[in-house]
């Protein structure tokens, strides 16, 4: 995943989130500015973009040079990537190589599969314990149902229009 810096258009690879920060970065509700380097939380756990709530975080786990909008971005785009990404069961495959590549296969599902959450997996690193299972005993290769099962994952702070 890359970045790009909004000054110069500098391309850079966005680092992995630090998930231990994830209990600050979920409470910052507001615009990114486009500053990498601009420090949201210093090293007490003080921002001046929000205040954050009290007993939430462990100040401990704050970085000596407290967290970057970088940071903050990274956090939000593995967020994006884990939890919105689903496919039909069956469009993916895994081969002999391990690469997650796309099903030449796949025709699409059938009508009354369409509105099940089971016929749908998450284009993610898998997370259930049974497809890491799977894994581990590398019988996911050529399994058309070798992802996480959406139907299994509840979504967290989200919204749905009824």
């Amino acid at each position: 995943m890359f970045w790009c810096q909004p000054s110069s258009w500098q391309f850079s690879m966005l680092e992995a989130p630090k998930m231990q920060l994830a209990p600050i970065l979920e409470q910052f509700q507001t615009m990114f500015t486009g500053e990498s380097e601009r420090q949201i939380v210093d090293r007490q756990g003080y921002s001046d973009q929000l205040r954050l709530r009290e007993g939430s975080f462990d100040a401990s786990v704050l970085p000596a040079n407290g967290v970057t909008e970088l940071e903050r971005l990274s956090y939000v785009i593995y967020q994006i990537e884990r939890q919105c990404q689903i496919v039909p069961v069956g469009s993916w495959r895994k081969n002999t190589l391990g690469y997650v590549q796309p099903n030449e296969a796949f025709r699409g599902l059938r009508r009354n599969q369409l509105c099940s959450l089971d016929s749908y997996m998450h284009l993610r690193p898998c997370e259930q314990k049974d497809k890491i299972d799977l894994c581990a005993r590398e019988e996911d290769v050529f399994c058309h149902d070798f992802l996480d099962n959406a139907a299994l994952q509840k979504p967290e702070q989200a919204w749905t229009v009824q």
